[in-house]
């Protein structure tokens, strides 16, 4: 999903805008695009699944669920690109209900396996995609062309290639810290630090989803008659609302740390340790909190190669100050790594949304 992001949906509102006046042949391009994506990563996830044991009919279920669940994250894109933000809502709500339905079902029928999983997850991932409709249907299967896909070849050299470049080291700092504390420490030593994690994770939903609503009204933004008063205000809204969230999350992890903490953490963890990393994940959120308007609004300009770099150098911080935290014994401070290397991340995006902002026309 974060490929697909990156390749398609990121660019998809900025493509719009830029073609406005004929965007017929990018738009072909990108739907052909989508629907090669979408094969071949069914491909992919069903030969892994295979691989690992799963069983033929399981593989292919599970592989048909990458390939429907692909196509679905596009048509959020292509709705949220064309203002149908209630498209979206229906869409989610669709996949949300089907799959709380197939888990009642398999509870209900004792009929508990992992093709039953893959059924409910494949099942709900289609409803979901049949909720968006004729209007993105028709075109992702019907008007659909090889001849097409050469045009993408723009889209990936002036766009695609920065966001997933982005996309990519984002994720190996994640990774790589995973991996150097288990390395070290064990999966035992990593277990409480990924647990206090579980106290943040409404703000990253709450970061997805409010990008993916507010990229191409910042797009249309730039691109009108916006000015830098309406942008300031849109992105200060935006920051408003991701705000609020951390607030509550914030709000809601001291309550549990405070007076429940063994209603999410097992006693093996040790409360000092979970404590730590709450509190050392809830900076790294304000951090991400605090930045993400800004990187919006550098994606919505296009802005994909600047963002690239700048987690490239926040992607090498985080990498050697982990390192050198975890060397040392100090394996749930590594999280200063993340802050840091987020830190200078933020600081890189804010300055470049400041001029951007700066060049924008006096209302």
């Amino acid at each position: 999903l974060g490929v697909s992001g990156a390749l398609l949906c990121a660019p998809y509102p900025v493509l719009l805008q830029k073609h406005a006046l004929d965007p017929k042949p990018i738009v072909t391009a990108l739907f052909s695009a989508n629907l090669a994506l979408a094969i071949g990563t069914g491909l992919v996830l069903g030969g892994l699944a295979l691989l690992l044991g799963t069983g033929g009919e399981a593989a292919l279920v599970f592989g048909g669920y990458g390939a429907v669940m692909l196509l679905r994250w596009f048509g959020r894109a292509h709705a949220y690109g064309r203002g149908q933000q209630r498209r979206v809502a229906g869409s989610d709500i669709a996949y949300g209900v089907t799959l709380v339905g197939g888990m009642l079902a398999i509870q209900l029928l004792d009929a508990a396996s992992l093709l039953a999983a893959y059924w409910a997850l494949l099942a709900s991932a289609l409803v979901g995609l049949l909720a968006f409709g004729r209007d993105y249907l028709v075109p992702q299967f019907a008007r659909v062309s090889l001849r097409a896909l050469p045009a993408y070849r723009t889209v990936w050299r002036d766009y695609a290639k920065w966001s997933l470049l982005g996309v990519v080291t984002t994720e190996g700092t994640a990774n790589a810290h995973a991996y150097i504390v288990t390395l070290v420490g064990g999966p035992s030593a990593f277990a409480p630090i990924a647990a206090s994690a579980l106290l943040i994770r409404p703000i990253a939903l709450a970061m997805n989803a409010l990008t993916d609503f507010e990229r191409p009204q910042l797009v249309r933004l730039l691109a009108g008659t916006g000015n830098a008063a309406a942008l300031r205000g849109a992105v200060g809204f935006f920051r408003l609302a991701l705000l609020l969230v951390w607030a509550g999350c914030l709000a809601a992890a001291l309550a549990v740390l405070i007076w429940q903490p063994r209603l999410l953490f097992p006693e093996q963890y040790q409360l000092d340790i979970i404590w730590t990393g709450a509190l050392l994940w809830l900076g790294i959120a304000l951090i991400r909190t605090l930045r993400t308007p800004d990187s919006v609004l550098l994606q919505a300009g296009g802005e994909f190669r600047t963002l690239a770099f700048a987690s490239v150098v926040s992607c090498g911080i985080s990498i050697g100050i982990v390192a050198v935290m975890v060397a040392q014994g100090n394996l749930v401070f590594s999280l200063l790594g993340i802050a840091l290397g987020e830190a200078v991340f933020a600081v890189g995006i804010w300055l470049r949304a400041r001029a951007v902002l700066e060049r924008q026309p006096a209302p």
